[in-house]
């Protein structure tokens, strides 16, 4: 669990696109990561007849390893959600092994291993899920639906009794305060919550799991 990938603000959420990323890798592999960022920054690609960005030189890299990589598998993702932009390319080299070619932001690119059973986990980007201490669990789709444990689906005003949107609202804790109906400052992290349909308690945004294989992810 990433219990601290989703944070919330003032009307809306962040996902940590780091935490995201680990979500779906396994350990990351140093002497490829330092191959592949020598490559990406080699000077020829100032003189192509055409601007090739970070994710046509990870795919020529791939090519040049013998790895197949395709356009479908190649994604890019500036979701308003992310903390930072990231591309993805997907690869599998001749003994079918699986990598993940990962450039966040303006970092140099990295290569992990994919531990992804789907790859179609890495298009995954808006979901999250609603968690609060009293066991109840939501997985929020978009402003309209979300997902019970059951996997049932539920419409956003039928849970949260308010337009479709979010279901964001400041901490009482802290609004207490600041009415002067507490003497003490909220010791909470952040003002701006979620306040559980069901029991009313603070709850946490968590980032919805994706299947893996559990072999292959980090130690």
């Amino acid at each position: 669990m990433h219990h601290d990938a989703v944070r919330i603000e003032h009307g809306y959420h962040l996902i940590d696109t780091r935490a995201w990323v680990r979500q779906r890798t396994g350990d990351p592999l140093p002497e490829l990561t330092d191959a592949v960022a020598e490559f990406t920054r080699h000077p020829v690609f100032a003189d192509y007849h055409r601007q090739l960005d970070t994710s046509d030189r990870m795919q020529l890299w791939c090519a040049a390893r013998g790895w197949t990589t395709s356009a479908e598998t190649s994604y890019y993702h500036d979701h308003t959600a992310l903390t930072e932009p990231v591309r993805i390319v997907l690869a599998v080299d001749a003994d079918r092994a699986a990598y993940a070619l990962v450039q966040i932001g303006d970092d140099a690119p990295a290569v992990f291993l994919d531990v992804t059973t789907d790859d179609a986990s890495w298009l995954q980007v808006e979901p999250v899920d609603i968690a609060c201490p009293g066991g109840h669990r939501w997985t929020w789709l978009n402003h309209t639906a979300l997902l019970d444990q059951d996997g049932t689906h539920i419409r956003f005003r039928d849970l949260f009794s308010r337009r479709p949107g979010a279901p964001y609202a400041e901490c009482r804790g802290c609004l207490a305060y600041d009415n002067g109906d507490r003497d003490d400052p909220c010791p909470c992290q952040s003002r701006y919550t979620i306040s559980c349909p069901t029991c009313e308690q603070r709850c946490r945004l968590e980032l919805t799991d994706v299947p893996t294989f559990p072999a292959r992810v980090r130690s």
